[in-house]
């Protein structure tokens, strides 16, 4: 019976990581797939003649320069490829728009400009020689407003606009170890060329003269540097997860509200004195003064400046979308611990939701489902990549509880948001699949039945089939 029900566990996880939740709505959510669109970028050359010369200029050899471009060309198409870029124009659409605006008074450098969006659940943004900039749907969901955007955003046109990565190919570095910091880093996560520290402190200083000189409030500069910090304040979960936990001998429950932790002592080091010495980055923190005197020294007047500028109703909308996005990357990852993280923090904000509704059940049953056959590490680490207190906070609540208690949470859950979404394909297969463990298998077919009635194409139907 147990090497059963694993097969049956098995089959049911190849079946549900290949299919994405229906409907297209922020409370019916369904993620973003290739459209197309990308093609028009696929081409021999991602240098035009006009960034040649300037590197020409700089007095880099030929056949440096030669060698140089192939690389980046041949990077750059492989990036395309992958499926790492969004191809869908309305992720980017309101980034292009902020660009678009923080340049009007420089049609030239606008013209230059090509924005993308990246699928990465990590707060990042990169730049590349030819006027490529690349921002993650991880650092959409965390920004405030679009003034702090159109900083991160003027921050890496400033690299292209000072010719950064020209001054730091001449700046005696061996080609070999430009390639290896430009293009090696990660196979599907392209990071630019780790430019030296007083690069980032001028393209800082740029970037903020772009603000400056823009309708946005340049104070938000700042606060646009919260984005890439651990988020460290104490986290309370939306849901108490308490009445979902009927097990009798819990006694007053598992307590999660009463238990939740807060990281800020554990991350102080790195908010408030991060050792940079062996970084090419200066710290956030080191930023963040630089930013500060140079806004005190310029006797900024910040009336009239604003957080938004070209649509407060599209920031929020973008940063809803990468708010889903994040959640769908960790949980198509396999990482069940942070798209429980992800999904958890998005229901604060989206407590109507069907598609964080049905993403936080599925996600407590992977883990449980990992914590039954021992490997619960592979999908929720000790330390994860994620640093937070939120995260720390799940990994405490998977870890007091034993599987079979998870899989009991998962399944009331699964009730409640049947009960309010009684339409669902993906509730109503759920209704069936977890009340198998605890109400027997008459009750799961019991659902089965309903769903191949109500659903006789549905996603889910050949298992299904199999259960009847």
């Amino acid at each position: 019976m147990r090497l059963f029900m694993r097969a049956l566990y098995c089959q049911l996880f190849f079946i549900l990581m290949t299919h994405l939740a229906a409907g297209q709505t922020l409370s019916k959510y369904e993620p973003l797939n290739y459209e197309g669109g990308i093609d028009s970028l696929l081409r021999t050359n991602h240098f035009g003649n006009g960034v040649l010369m300037d590197y020409h200029d700089l007095g880099i050899l030929p056949e440096e320069l030669s060698d140089f471009t192939a690389k980046n060309n041949y990077y750059l198409n492989s990036l395309f490829k992958s499926g790492y870029i969004y191809s869908n124009p309305e992720i980017a659409a309101f980034s292009r728009k902020v660009s678009d605006h923080l340049l009007r008074d420089l049609p030239d450098l606008q013209q230059e400009i090509q924005i993308f969006i990246c699928r990465d659940a990590e707060a990042n943004g990169f730049s590349t020689a030819n006027g490529y900039v690349f921002l993650t749907v991880g650092l959409l969901s965390r920004l405030e407003n679009e003034a702090q955007l159109a900083f991160i955003i003027a921050h890496e046109i400033a690299h292209f606009y000072k010719n950064h990565m020209a001054l730091q190919l001449n700046e005696n570095l061996a080609m070999r170890q430009v390639r290896d910091s430009y293009f090696n880093r990660h196979s599907t996560n392209l990071n630019s060329l780790r430019f030296s520290r007083q690069h980032e402190f001028d393209a800082d200083a740029v970037a903020l003269q772009f603000m400056i000189a823009s309708s946005y409030d340049a104070r938000e500069a700042l606060g646009s540097l919260e984005a890439f910090k651990p988020k460290t304040a104490p986290f309370r979960f939306p849901i108490d997860f308490n009445k979902y936990y009927d097990n009798k001998e819990a006694g007053d429950g598992i307590g999660i509200d009463e238990d939740r932790i807060t990281l800020a002592g554990i991350f102080e080091d790195y908010i408030d004195g991060e050792d940079d010495r062996y970084n090419t980055h200066p710290s956030l923190q080191k930023r963040a003064i630089s930013l500060k005197e140079q806004l005190e020294n310029s006797r900024y007047d910040p009336e009239g400046k604003n957080k938004f500028a070209v649509s407060q109703e599209e920031f929020y909308a973008t940063q809803k979308i990468a708010l889903f996005e994040i959640v769908e990357l960790a949980y198509n990852n396999s990482s069940y611990g942070e798209s429980l993280v992800y999904a958890l923090e998005a229901f604060g904000h989206h407590k109507n939701s069907q598609y964080l509704a049905l993403k936080i059940i599925q996600s407590i049953y992977w883990l449980s489902y990992y914590k039954q056959i021992e490997l619960l590490e592979n999908v929720l680490p000790m330390e994860g990549e994620l640093a937070s207190a939120a995260y720390d906070s799940v990994y405490r609540f998977v870890d007091r509880l034993s599987y079979t208690e998870l899989k009991l949470i998962a399944f009331n859950l699964t009730k409640e948001a049947f009960s309010r979404f009684p339409e669902s394909e993906e509730l109503l297969f759920h209704m069936g699949f977890t009340s198998q463990e605890f109400l027997g298998q008459e009750v799961a077919r019991f659902h089965y039945r309903n769903y191949s009635k109500k659903f006789p194409q549905g996603k889910y139907i050949n298992f299904v089939r199999r259960q009847l």
